[in-house]
């Protein structure tokens, strides 16, 4: 086109007659503000669309183990994806926010999982709970559903004690009526490893030195499993004596059980329980739909020892690495995490 008739165009668009200019210029700035407000919703919800998922997380309030827990994970889940958006409520709160709809729901403790159950039906689930004495999942439960349990499972405390001591041949324990054990599972796990197990139920807690008795009397030594009727700060110091009377060790599930004078335990803290649910939750969101598996115990453990039990009772102090290297090898011939 020649410049003749570029310069014809453009006198023709501004030969318009100067009230058809205002029009057009204000209708400009009419729609404008239609324009942004557009603009900015569109924004939002791709942002929305692209965002993470919703997690609602229910545990007790209070300076509680499962509280600390519940503060920890939430603290974990948003270091490793920080699009989350977790919610933190409690048993008591949960009704006060029936408008959330979560994509995931973390359950921490009996009274909390019993929430999610009645509220969040619906809702895939992960529920962590002290142990299966204290919440076992239905068998026919839904596949989206999960439990993880915050004790050892059994075949790694008896791998575990079998390292500290090959030769010992009987191990036994107690168990209480309202918290009870399973006993075939322990059965299963003792037969791999050519353990015989003495179970002892503690009834009447004013007979409980009696029935240590007749435990240690049956075997080589005592497996303390989590049970708060049996072992509390009221009992704990005469069943200790009592193994020690009996030239029998204890072996217990926590570090504060160890100082007061157990011989050794494997037990799992906050961030170990933390960084296995977080795995657990990680590979859900990747992928959808179910999870791995129904039940889980920690990925991750730590061991304590009191070596001057080891020497009250002539023992000999195990090398604690090795001790974990072989129980990280044992675990890795089954399922992370798993019951064996």
């Amino acid at each position: 086109m020649n410049k003749k008739g570029q310069g014809f165009r453009k006198n023709r668009l501004f030969s318009l007659p100067g009230g058809c200019i205002l029009v057009i210029v204000a209708l400009a700035f009419s729609l404008l503000p239609n324009l942004l407000h557009e603009a900015w919703a569109d924004s939002v919800t791709a942002g929305r669309q692209s965002s993470g998922k919703n997690i609602v997380i229910i545990a007790p309030t209070g300076k509680t183990r499962l509280s600390t827990l519940a503060k920890t994970l939430s603290a974990s889940l948003l270091a490793k994806n920080s699009q989350l958006h977790i919610t933190s409520l409690s048993p008591e709160t949960v009704a006060t926010a029936t408008a959330i709809k979560p994509d995931i729901v973390v359950a921490i403790g009996s009274d909390s999982i019993l929430t999610a159950e009645k509220t969040y039906r619906s809702s895939p689930a992960l529920f962590i709970a002290t142990d299966p004495a204290s919440y076992r999942r239905h068998k026919k439960g839904k596949r989206h559903t999960a439990i993880l349990y915050m004790t050892q499972p059994y075949c790694r405390q008896l791998t575990f004690i079998k390292q500290l001591n090959p030769n010992w041949q009987v191990l036994s324990y107690l168990y209480s009526t309202l918290k009870k054990v399973d006993k075939k599972a322990i059965g299963r796990c003792a037969r791999k490893h050519r353990l015989e197990t003495y179970a002892v139920q503690a009834g009447d807690i004013k007979y409980l030195t009696e029935s240590v008795n007749d435990a240690l009397k049956h075997s080589d030594l005592l497996l303390a499993l989590p049970d708060k009727t049996i072992y509390n700060s009221n009992t704990v110091k005469n069943i200790l004596l009592t193994s020690y009377r009996n030239r029998k060790p204890l072996i217990a599930f926590s570090a504060n059980f160890v100082r007061a004078g157990a011989l050794a335990a494997i037990y799992s803290d906050i961030d170990d329980l933390s960084n296995t649910a977080v795995a657990i939750l990680q590979r859900y969101i990747k992928k959808p739909g179910k999870f791995k598996r129904s039940a889980y115990y920690p990925e991750n453990f730590k061991i304590r020892i009191n070596e001057q039990v080891f020497n009250a009772l002539n023992l000999d102090i195990p090398d604690i690495q090795e001790i974990k290297q072989a129980l990280l090898a044992s675990q890795r011939k089954h399922k992370p995490g798993s019951a064996e």
